[in-house]
Parts: structure tokens; sequence; C-alpha cells
């Protein structure tokens, strides 16, 4: 078979992609990630044994959306088996099959299941905040450095462990701050996220549309900050610098 020739900015998003993860920390090395749970077939009753809440929905960018109420046996018989430390407690869930070219990710402290579709992400104990995390994975740097997968159909978590991070000096002061604004920006998107499904009148979801959008362009500028991309390379990953 012929391999389908590569456009310039396809061989411009491949280096730049090998270029940041050469540079500093891997996803893997700032947390776990573990896929979800095979097979995964809801029933509508807990079972009297070992029964698990089971999430059937699906994830958005910053949102998870829920399905019909579900529950799975949770026990060894499982063909491939979870720690339950995977479904429970404060965590990011990571959508396995990306949306229209870009990761899908959102916080969760719920105890539920989850299916090999959705990827789950413990954040370590370290100098990266969880909140840039989920900032990061819903970001277009991330969708970038993972354009290799995206075309398919599934990232797999060893994909997702070569995901590359800014470098934060906690130590300096100038990237204190610029965390910390990292870190206020993506408070503020999330919060928009969540309002845009309360129930309010369309015109008054199509003005928070717009405020998500301009909250979604100041985060990936701060990142495009945060990982010094130049003027070409922010144009490339469709991040303007005002």
């Amino acid at each position: 078979m012929f391999e389908l020739a590569r456009s310039p900015e396809e061989e411009a998003l491949d280096e730049l992609g090998e270029k940041l993860r050469s540079r500093g920390p891997l996803l893997g090395d700032q947390a776990e990630i573990m896929d979800g749970l095979t097979p995964f077939e809801p029933l509508r009753e807990r079972p009297s044994l070992n029964g698990l809440a089971a999430f059937t929905g699906f994830i958005r960018r910053y949102e998870m959306v829920p399905g019909p109420l579900g529950f799975i046996r949770y026990d060894k018989r499982l063909t491939e088996f979870r720690p339950l430390r995977c479904f429970s407690g404060p965590r990011l869930l990571l959508n396995a099959r990306p949306l229209g070219g870009r990761l899908a990710c959102a916080f969760t402290d719920e105890t539920q299941a989850t299916s090999s579709e959705i990827l789950t992400v413990l954040p370590r104990e370290r100098d990266f905040h969880p909140t840039l995390l989920l900032g990061f994975l819903n970001s277009r740097i991330a969708a970038a450095t993972a354009r290799k997968v995206l075309p398919e159909e599934h990232l797999s978590a060893e994909e997702a462990l070569d995901l590359p991070l800014p470098v934060f000096n906690v130590m300096n002061r100038r990237d204190r701050g610029l965390q910390g604004e990292i870190i206020s920006a993506i408070y503020r998107l999330s919060h928009l996220c969540r309002e845009r499904k309360s129930g309010k009148p369309e015109w008054a979801n199509r003005v928070v549309d717009r405020q998500i959008q301009e909250a979604d362009r100041v985060v990936d500028r701060l990142f495009a900050k945060a990982f010094g991309l130049d003027d070409r390379e922010r144009a490339l990953l469709g991040i303007d610098a005002s």
C-alpha cells in the first residue's frame, strides 16, 4: 500500500509535538492513567452482591453528560478488573474517543464505574495542579500533540501518557503567577460550561456560548505562553496572540 502524501502543515504539527515532548514533563510523569472496565454492560437494578453505580453518559469538554441510571457487578470476574480508586475519589475522566478533533476531559469525585471508552486520570501529589491537567487536556495544544491518534477511533492509556506538559518552576515568581492565572481561567471556563446547561432561555445560552468561546481562547493563549510558543507555532495551532 502507498502512504498518503503529508501536507506541510501536518509535518509542522508533528515537529511541534516532538519538540514539546522533548523539552518537559509528560502526562505520565504527573498522573496515573487507566482505562475502564471490560465488559461494561450496565444493569437497571443494583446487584445484591458487589453492586456499583455505572456512568452511562459521555464526556464533553469540562462536562459529564449523564445517561440512564445503571449498575454493574464489580468483582474479579470482570475480563479486565480495575482497582476501586479508578472509579472513586477526585479524578479526571478523559473521553477515549475524541470529539471533533479535540480531547474532552471533565472532573468528578462521584463513585461510578466507567467503560473502556473513558480513561481515568489520577493526578499525583506533585507540583502540577490537577486543575492545570483538566485545562490542558481540553486545550488545542493537547489536541495537536495527540493528532497522530485523533484521526483514529480510540485514544489508549499508553498514548495519553506521552502527552507533553508545560514546565512550571514553583520557585520562580513569574511561573507561579502564570500558573495561578491559568488556574483562574480554567475555573471560569468550567463554571461557564455548567451555566450553559442550567435550563436558561436560548438567548441567554447564546450569550454564555460566546463567553465560553472567549474563555476557551484565553486558556489556550495562556498555555501557549507557558509552553513558550512563538507566533508561528501559535498560528499553526489556531491560537491568536491578542
